[in-house]
């Protein structure tokens, strides 16, 4: 098993993920091939058809490519929906604030993946922010 599959392999079992994937705008097919193209160009690597879809699961290089398009057009659209609420005063830069932090924090997550208790406090922070947000 490469790298790649390792980390996909990790990255689709993991809770956290599972979490906030269900509350994104990406489906897990888009966000499964956004991994892949993202995570190969870091690598240096260009993906022969083959390992893509050996990766994929006999997915058509085609709906790969539609999949990749989509998933781009979805993250593109969530950051300009932040970007436009915060250019009219929805969101204030200190609101964003906690996000960021949230953002490091995630990323820390990924070192200590087997610790459940820090997973389930993110979560709720996690939760309670957005809603805090929403409400």
């Amino acid at each position: 098993m490469s790298e790649l599959e390792s980390f996909l392999q990790w990255a689709l079992s993991d809770p956290l993920v599972e979490l906030l994937l269900a509350r994104s705008f990406l489906t897990k097919t888009q966000f499964e091939v956004l991994l892949i193209d993202i995570y190969s160009k870091r690598m240096g690597e260009v993906l022969s058809e083959k390992h893509r879809k050996r990766i994929l699961r006999k997915t058509s290089k085609g709906a790969f490519f539609r999949s990749l398009k989509q998933a781009k057009n979805n993250v593109s659209r969530a950051l300009f929906t932040i970007l436009l609420l915060g250019y009219v005063g929805v969101l204030d830069s200190p609101e964003l604030v906690p996000y960021a932090e949230l953002g490091n924090r995630l990323k820390a997550l990924i070192e200590e993946r087997d610790s459940e208790k820090i997973r389930e406090a993110l979560v709720k922070l996690i939760e309670g922010s957005v809603r805090e947000l929403t409400s």
